[in-house]
């Protein structure tokens, strides 16, 4: 697949002349009738291409992730236009600078050329040389995200813009300043970056499946990234991250058939999980949180509900090889052991966590004093405490005694800390 030009689209038309015979100078050349664009943006006039004029911001702005004079107040209306965006992926926080914020200072070159976008350039350099640095403590995996799937993204817009967006997110930890410039930037470009991904995920073939397998890493790292609510007791960051497990679930499933090509790469160094065999010789009943999550099955046990029962057991057992595998694995990625649990669990589940059924909630509980232990990566900073405050409101003081083991947990890290 070749990749998108960034140049803009339309040269002039050719301008014929003819000679006359007589040997006459000839007139002045003829150029092809076409209509003009008198209500364009000011961007696109000031880089004379043609603007499709489509309201709150022009194609043209968007694809180059620049101001749209669209998007700004108008004079005669009073009225102020906000820009648009549709991530998927709710936030508190996100819906506020939605709902508040003007449309950001671009953070440009005033000597940039038409076809040189500096903002884009400069996330991409950012990703290259910082965030890939913070993904993973493999130094392996971080070049495998700086060499191999940068060129890769090239070749794949929608993996460059989630690119993008995840060192937009790590900026606005580093320049709190310009924090909401570059949170509205992330939110734009993840939002063109799942435009194409919903298309690609419908025909995966053997030039764009490793492509897809980074986003959805990427994807899944995104939804801790995002800045969450500082009140404890709101939904909207469970939301956000029941939908990036959705999401996630769904393109490994995708992915099933393509994962023998996808291991002929390099990007096979990021499949950090347990395999079949290990898990199967490991004592998954041998680790020090074991009578924990013992009392955890006896909990959901209890559960009428065949389905829901047989969720919450498929639940619980992978939670089970996930904190034997942090234990008699350290060798291994432990973070990526983790992050395993979300593509392990049911369908059914999610959709009992996004009910708010107890006992999935509870279960979410435990697994959030996993994510507590990688507090030293700034996507996941202060998440296992937070989300069990979440959870700890929305259940109130009947379900206290069974998150007894989740708060003490975070209690004593927190303390240790």
């Amino acid at each position: 697949m070749e990749p998108p030009s960034s140049r803009d689209p339309t040269p002039p038309p050719a301008i014929q002349s003819s000679v006359k015979t007589t040997g006459a100078m000839p007139g002045p050349a003829a150029r092809r009738p076409h209509k003009k664009s008198r209500k364009g943006c000011a961007e696109c006039k000031k880089r004379h291409i043609k603007c499709d004029e489509q309201h709150p911001e022009c194609t043209n702005c968007m694809n180059h992730t620049i101001r749209c004079s669209f998007s700004l107040p108008s004079a005669s209306s009073g009225s102020t236009p906000r820009p648009t965006l549709n991530s998927n992926i709710q936030s508190p926080v996100l819906q506020q600078l939605r709902e508040n914020h003007q449309t950001p200072s671009p953070l440009r070159s005033s000597h940039e050329s038409p076809d040189l976008n500096i903002s884009d350039l400069e996330l991409l350099h950012h990703f290259t040389t910082s965030t890939a640095l913070t993904l993973s403590p493999d130094k392996r995996h971080a070049q495998i995200w700086q060499l191999f799937l940068t060129k890769e993204a090239f070749s794949h817009p929608f993996l460059l813009r989630q690119m993008f967006s995840m060192s937009a997110l790590h900026l606005s930890r580093l320049r709190p300043s310009q924090a909401n410039d570059y949170i509205v930037k992330a939110t734009i470009n993840q939002d063109l970056g799942l435009a194409e991904f919903r298309n690609i995920i419908r025909n995966i073939t053997s030039e764009n499946c490793v492509a897809v397998f980074a986003f959805a890493g990427l994807l899944a790292i995104h939804a801790f990234a995002l800045p969450r609510t500082p009140l404890v007791g709101t939904n909207g960051d469970l939301e956000g991250i029941l939908h990036c497990m959705t999401m996630t679930k769904g393109v490994n499933t995708s992915l099933l058939s393509w994962w023998p090509l996808i291991l002929q790469t390099d990007a096979r160094h990021l499949t950090v999980d347990l395999h079949q065999t290990e898990i199967y010789n490991m004592d998954i009943n041998s680790f020090p949180e074991a009578v924990a999550i013992s009392r955890l099955r006896e909990l959901c046990v209890s559960v009428a509900d065949p389905g829901a029962s047989s969720a919450y057991d498929l639940a619980i057992r992978e939670l089970q090889i996930v904190y034997a595998g942090l234990h008699h694995y350290k060798d291994r990625s432990q973070i990526g052991i983790t992050c395993s649990w979300c593509t392990r669990i049911s369908e059914t589940y999610i959709l009992l966590l996004k009910a708010r059924a107890p006992e999935a909630m509870v279960i979410l509980a435990f697994y959030a004093v996993l994510l507590d232990r990688f507090s030293e990566y700034w996507f996941l900073d202060g998440w296992g405490q937070h989300l069990i405050g979440v959870i700890s409101h929305s259940l109130g003081p009947p379900w206290e005694p069974h998150l007894e083991f989740p708060v003490r947990m975070i209690g004593n890290a927190m303390n240790r800390g």
